[in-house]
């Protein structure tokens, strides 16, 4: 898995970035010896995806925006997650002691070791920090040509989640973008009969901490679409095309909302 995200330029770089951090579906050899042997593997690691995140945004990209997806299933590194590093105690523990408990939004369940030191460390210099240098790259250089970029970290959640909201829009509790901005983003998607949930229960992940720098104009906010309406039959495992074709044109229009506040402030 050289190649384990896509980077989506467009010809004419606008202030938004959109990256899609938990899509993916690929396995690479060691995450592929540590799931479980019997059972629907590929279902599980499907179900446990952002399934249709990338699809959602796909048509931002004609008018300007840089699409990031992450091709690696979220078994392999969760970028939207800081690490943790087992210290030396916790990797010398029986593996019983180490083990963690998984169980698949598809049912699946099994019991597998937790990553040493060493395979996490290994995780973040072949994974994480590529994605995070890729997405810190596009920033830069839509920042240098529009004075401000906004950062958007795309995903889909399950139906059992705790939320019932279409849409929850993330800034970490304010802190990496305005109240100004949130509220725009909020007021775009319910224009389009779409219900609203702020800061609960997504309220930001690693990609907001690690890129956000509001003081110098990179703003960012996550955006979590219910699955239900991505998905046929109310939020299973298969993408609907009309879910997905309906949704494209709240995030164009979203999409064009935030050209026009970078542009209007001329930041």
């Amino acid at each position: 898995m050289e190649h384990f995200f896509d980077v989506h330029a467009p010809l004419e770089l606008g202030p938004v970035v959109i990256e899609v951090p938990h899509a993916g579906i690929e396995l690479d050899e060691a995450t592929r010896r540590r799931l479980p042997r019997e059972g629907s593997v590929a279902q599980a690691v499907l179900a446990d995806s952002d399934i249709g995140a990338d699809r959602i945004w796909e048509s931002c990209r004609g008018a300007g925006a840089t699409l990031i997806v992450a091709r690696a299933s979220r078994y392999v590194v969760d970028l939207n997650t800081e690490p943790y590093i087992p210290s030396a105690y916790e990797d010398k523990l029986p593996s019983q002691l180490r083990e963690i408990r998984r169980t698949s939004a598809s049912g699946l369940r099994w019991c597998e070791d937790r990553p040493t030191a060493i395979e996490v460390q290994e995780g973040i210099a072949r994974y994480l920090d590529p994605y995070h240098l890729a997405v810190a790259t596009a920033l830069d250089e839509a920042a240098k040509r529009n004075g401000a970029v906004i950062l958007l970290s795309a995903h889909t959640y399950p139906s059992r989640s705790s939320s019932d909201a279409d849409v929850v829009i993330g800034t970490r509790h304010g802190t990496t973008a305005s109240l100004e901005l949130r509220s725009l983003v909020a007021d775009a998607i319910e224009a389009h009969g779409l219900s609203v949930a702020l800061e609960a229960p997504f309220a930001g992940g690693y990609s907001l901490a690690r890129h956000a720098r509001p003081v110098e104009h990179r703003f960012a906010l996550q955006l979590e679409v219910a699955r239900r309406l991505v998905c046929r039959d109310g939020g299973g495992f298969s993408v609907s095309e009309d879910g997905v074709d309906q949704l494209n044109r709240i995030t164009q229009d979203l999409h064009a909302r935030l050209m026009a506040y970078v542009a209007s402030r001329a930041l």
